[in-house]
């Protein structure tokens, strides 16, 4: 009988052993999903503070946008009526869309607008004419211009390409 009670407590000890190594796998297991779930959970939070961060700029920008691309329509339908009509379309406003702004190290760079340098004064002319004729071609204001204008395409062409 002692034999008998022996090998049942033995094999009670075994099943408890069994039961306590399933729980110690369950446990682990449950430890792991809730480590992953954990970095998801970072990884969710650090991209919705990324999101948000671009809906604001997006919303900051909007305004700027539009009124640029109402500019330049005007632009281009008061230099379309002075040029022949091949059949244009007329220009659509897309909703804003903040996933083609190209991240901050692709963009262009800034153009660089140098100082106009000190030139010594020229003899005086005997002709005011030429003068006049001088002073309305100035590169310096053309550059400028030129510069600006660049930007603003470069602009358009990121915005809508």
């Amino acid at each position: 009988m002692n034999a008998d009670t022996v090998r049942e407590a033995e094999s009670l000890v075994a099943v408890v052993q069994q039961a306590k190594d399933d729980a110690e796998a369950e446990r682990r297991a449950a430890e792991m999903r809730i480590a992953t779930l954990k970095a998801k959970a970072v990884q969710a939070a650090k991209q919705h503070h990324a999101l948000q961060y671009e809906l604001n700029v997006a919303r900051e920008n909007t305004g700027a946008l539009q009124e640029m691309i109402d500019v330049y329509q005007r632009k281009m339908r008061d230099g379309a009526s002075t040029q022949p009509v091949q059949g244009n379309e007329p220009a659509v406003h897309k909703p804003f869309d903040p996933s083609t702004i190209p991240p901050l190290q692709d963009l262009p760079a800034p153009p660089t607008v140098e100082p106009p340098k000190p030139v010594a004064p020229a003899p005086p002319s005997p002709a005011p004419a030429a003068n006049l004729a001088k002073r309305t071609q100035d590169p310096v204001d053309a550059g400028w211009m030129d510069s600006i204008m660049g930007w603003l395409v470069s602009l358009w062409r990121s915005v809508f390409s």
